[in-house]
């Protein structure tokens, strides 16, 4: 797919679109598509900015819209969002400086020479069994180029006697090469990728993909090159025409699969919304408002994005009044766009130790949450001011807020050196990493009962100091009493907060 770097979509350079589309494909593990939550906070914009660039990219065929998935039970799913029919190519486009044909044939002459090099070096585990041209470098009517993308098949050079197998000797080219830098992906594959970058030969505008890429988007291709029978001896004794249609064959199988894998036809995605789903877009609309306008106060922003923000803010207010709802808008709001409830909100529900709680009292750690509180409500302030235009001659409170912030920030740094300092000892293995059967056996302990004890259990507390033998018997330390403190009041906090009932520990 030929694209012009100098395009705009959304307000948004395009370069920077498809980087961002290739990031969500990378994590899109399963096929089920992104949300334009995950889309949005990728790339530092906002939800409603997010889901207008995607139904560009919808219209366009780049994407599609998926349905939400089958075990989401939000009453308010947000639509997914995959790769399209032009999808695929879209992500694999390069925006270099055009060239010209005869640029084109010296890139594809280069090409097969180093074809031609690596099929006669034997060392390497691989050879190249065939090269396809495809993309716009097979139309004789263009005349600038993007890039040249041409698809490889690759085959496995037979070993040599002297290895016991195949990815033996594979193994040992990895050696070979000193690369001991490499995690166990980039080790396993290193012969495969030894040839693609031989093949590729640092050329920018030579863009390679396997025969799933060619076969995945569909593209007619002119071929290059292929290996001719029995020029190679090749593991499994298939190579040359042989090796291509079995490849193909593979190839086409595999994209039938993932066809066949979609939830639903992107266009049986149901348009319909529950109450819930139009107070929650509501909601989402307004505080992308809110951060399309703190974005054009801070850093330069497209203009379109905050144009498009007011007038979905707007359109979905509508809707949402038209329901006549008993919730205020107002409160609603306050509730979403509230610093000091959205801080609440952020710090979920958790357990904490009330030992837990005087260390955190003595070692800054209530300290530097309070200074954090603190400036950001300072910012807040400044920025206010600075939008009504106040003088900068006025008094202002903010730096000296921001100041004193900084200050009781320093005393929490110290607090914790000091803490640090005087208690050197770290409990490597702590209460909370028992898990229900030691926590079970540990109250049996404390209750003198020593019958029929979890034999590795008591193993696990007598080899991290909860228990000690003492006259026959098993006796709780310091650190199993604390333990049996440390559960009792977990299973005190998830019994108060009844949704969370489930993950207090076993009794005995």
């Amino acid at each position: 797919m030929d694209l012009d770097r100098t395009t705009i979509i959304a307000g948004l350079k395009i370069k920077v679109i498809r980087d961002a589309i290739r990031e969500m494909v990378r994590h899109d593990m399963n096929d089920s598509g992104w949300t334009v939550t995950s889309l949005a906070d990728h790339m530092n914009i906002s939800p409603t900015h997010a889901e207008w660039l995607s139904e560009i990219l919808v219209e366009q065929k780049i994407l599609e819209r998926k349905p939400p998935l089958s075990w989401d039970k939000d009453p308010a799913p947000q639509i997914r969002y995959a790769l399209g029919e032009y999808g695929t190519r879209f992500t694999l486009a390069r925006m270099l400086k055009r060239i010209d044909r005869a640029k084109v044939d010296n890139i594809i002459a280069g090409l097969l020479k180093r074809v031609a090099q690596i099929n006669a070096n034997r060392e390497l585990c691989y050879f190249v069994n065939e090269i396809r041209l495809f993309g716009s470098a097979i139309d004789n009517d263009a005349e600038t180029f993007g890039d040249v993308d041409i698809a490889y098949d690759l085959g496995r050079r037979k070993r040599p006697p002297k290895y016991k197998d195949w990815h033996d000797w594979a193994h040992k080219r990895w050696e070979s090469a000193g690369r001991s830098n490499l995690n166990f992906m980039q080790q396993l594959y290193y012969a495969e990728h030894e040839v693609l970058r031989l093949l590729k030969g640092r050329n920018q505008y030579l863009s390679i993909h396997n025969f799933d890429d060619l076969v995945g988007i569909g593209a007619d291709s002119i071929r290059l090159f292929i290996l001719p029978e029995s020029q190679i001896e090749a593991e499994g004794g298939m190579s040359g025409k042989g090796l291509h249609q079995a490849r193909m064959i593979s190839a086409r199988e595999r994209a039938e699969k993932k066809e066949q894998l979609a939830v639903k036809d992107p266009s049986a995605v149901s348009t319909e919304q529950s109450p819930e789903q139009i107070k929650q877009r509501m909601i989402t609309a307004v505080q992308s408002l809110a951060f399309d306008l703190l974005h054009a106060i801070d850093e330069p922003s497209p203009p379109e994005a905050l144009e498009q923000s007011i007038a979905v803010a707007h359109q979905r207010i509508k809707y949402y009044r038209e329901l006549n709802a008993p919730d205020r808008i107002p409160d609603l709001l306050r509730e979403v766009l509230s610093v000091d409830i959205i801080e609440q909100k952020s710090d979920p529900k958790i357990f904490v130790f009330s030992e837990d709680r005087e260390r955190m009292a003595k070692d800054g750690t209530d300290k530097a949450t309070a200074a954090h509180k603190q400036i950001t409500h300072a910012v807040i302030q400044k920025l206010k001011s600075r939008v009504l235009g106040h003088s900068h001659y006025r008094c202002d409170e903010s730096y000296t807020q921001i100041e004193k912030a900084f200050r009781l920030k320093r005393e929490a740094d110290y607090d914790k050196y000091e803490y640090r300092r005087t208690r050197p000892g770290i409990e490597f293995y702590s209460a909370d990493f028992l898990s229900d059967t030691a926590v079970s056996t540990l109250r049996k302990i404390t209750e003198g009962n020593d019958e029929r004890l979890h034999k590795q259990a008591v193993n696990t507390l007598s080899k991290y100091g909860f228990i000690k033998p003492f006259r026959k018997k098993w006796r709780l330390t310091a650190k199993g009493e604390r333990a049996i403190k440390y559960h009792a009041e977990k299973d005190a906090f998830h019994t108060n907060n009844k949704g969370d009932g489930d993950h207090a520990t076993a009794g005995p």
